[in-house]
């Protein structure tokens, strides 16, 4: 994360590992709820996997748009697709948390699981 990134790969990586691993957490906990187990430990791994998603993602931005070296990373940068995939690595764990935290809210206030 220090250095140049040079692949739209390489920056997702992480952060879509993370975002997979959160989804997956949820929907075990989301099926566990469902079936009248306790799923806290799976909702919360969940939530940590996708902020540690956010924390990367945070990185790679943090990279671009530090005052000290980001004029220089951005020059490294060799096209727009991997400029966008900065972006795109910590929208998709904020847009992840907020879609938990809306699952979360319309389950607390239906007072069950969600069923589709």
């Amino acid at each position: 994360m220090g250095g140049s990134s040079h692949s739209s790969l390489e920056v997702l990586t992480l952060p879509a590992l993370c975002f997979f691993f959160a989804v997956l957490l949820r929907f075990l906990g989301w099926l566990r709820d469902r079936s009248n187990q306790k799923a806290t430990g799976l909702k919360v791994s969940a939530y940590l996997a996708a902020a540690l998603g956010l924390y990367v993602g945070l990185q790679y931005l943090w990279s671009m748009f530090n005052p000290e070296t980001g004029y220089l990373y951005m020059q490294s940068i060799p096209s727009n697709k991997v400029l966008y995939s900065h972006y795109v690595s910590a929208a998709l764990p904020i847009l992840t948390l907020l879609a938990f935290g809306a699952w979360a809210l319309i389950e607390k206030r239906l007072g069950r699981p969600l069923s589709f």
